[in-house]
């Protein structure tokens, strides 16, 4: 079972293409707070989670629906972003170490399917709750709809409107990662001014941060 599920979180443009907003590997690039630690937990090691998610076989899961799971669209959509793929595809690259094991198991989907689905799952669930093996599939649905919806800044067992972490800036070049975990951003830690610039002048050009416009893809990676 794989220990990590990686993820990227893609926001539609005006003209129907994506640009990639959020990933896991790019949290660590804004602000701490509980936006971003609750989308931390999402893709922390869960063999329950990700057997509802992919069916990939877990020992904890002992209550299975066919008609739910797996949930996801396997693979990666064919307009997926140059950043996703380079994350969720190919093996991520470790400067002059040896790469690691390519990923597995990719899938998407669209919040607004997830929101439906979520509506069948228990209405009070926390985003930092435990779910139990037999839980069912809708809960686990239920929870990271939750925990989507704090990244992407409506938490709605706030009173205040928390930061918008999928509003921020659109992720581009490949990710490298060191032998002491530490993350990079190539192309965008040093990007040109005119990058710079470019990139801004494309935040204006995505169309609203809801549900029908924002969509997850993931692989899992040992």
């Amino acid at each position: 079972m794989p220990t990590c599920m990686y993820w990227v979180l893609e926001r539609r443009a005006l003209d129907n293409t994506w640009e990639a907003m959020l990933s896991n590997v790019a949290l660590p690039r804004h602000k701490g707070g509980f936006p971003r630690m609750i989308g931390a937990t999402i893709g922390a090691p869960d063999p329950d989670f990700f057997a509802v998610m992919s069916g990939r076989p877990s020992t904890g899961r002992g209550r299975i629906n066919p008609d739910i799971e797996p949930y996801a669209t396997p693979g990666l959509p064919e307009d997926a972003t140059d950043y996703a793929k380079g994350l969720l595809v190919e093996p991520i690259g470790t400067g002059k170490y040896l790469k690691k094991s390519a990923m597995e198991s990719p899938g998407h989907f669209i919040l607004s399917d997830l929101a439906e689905m979520a509506k069948k799952g228990r209405q009070n669930i926390g985003p930092g709750e435990s779910l139990s093996g037999n839980a069912p599939a809708e809960d686990y649905l239920a929870r990271l709809y939750v925990r989507l919806k704090i990244i992407a800044g409506e938490d709605q067992t706030a009173v205040l409107r928390r930061t918008d972490l999928a509003d921020q800036e659109i992720l581009i070049g490949s990710i490298t990662e060191t032998l002491s975990g530490t993350v990079t951003h190539d192309g965008m830690d040093e990007m040109s001014q005119h990058t710079r610039l470019r990139l801004k002048k494309r935040l204006s050009e995505l169309a609203p941060c809801t549900d029908e416009n924002l969509r997850m893809l993931f692989a899992y990676s040992f």
